[in-house]
């Protein structure tokens, strides 16, 4: 889990060992990204959300890391590509 998460293995035996330890924030974003969940499950557990779900919190967290013009040049792609699929499709 430390290679594919990317989170140290020291910081994650941490985790295991101590019932109440919680990661930070980055190992948390890094855990949620590898276990294809949210932070909120991965910190509080419950339910495991739905993979939709999951995809939508994953994408919200990586888009707030994202500056003003990255996140204008993303949603020019996603037209972009939207409008190219509806001609594909007529």
């Amino acid at each position: 889990m430390a290679l594919g998460s990317g989170v140290q293995y020291d910081r994650l035996n941490v985790l295991w060992r101590r019932p109440g330890a919680k990661p930070n924030a980055d190992d948390t974003a890094k855990l949620a990204r590898y276990l294809e969940t949210t932070a909120d499950w991965i910190l509080n557990g419950g339910d495991q959300p739905s993979t939709h779900a999951a995809l939508r919190a994953q994408a919200s967290e990586e888009l707030s890391l994202l500056s003003e013009a990255e996140l204008r040049a993303l949603l020019i792609g996603i037209q972009a590509r939207r409008v190219a699929s509806r001609a594909a499709n007529d």
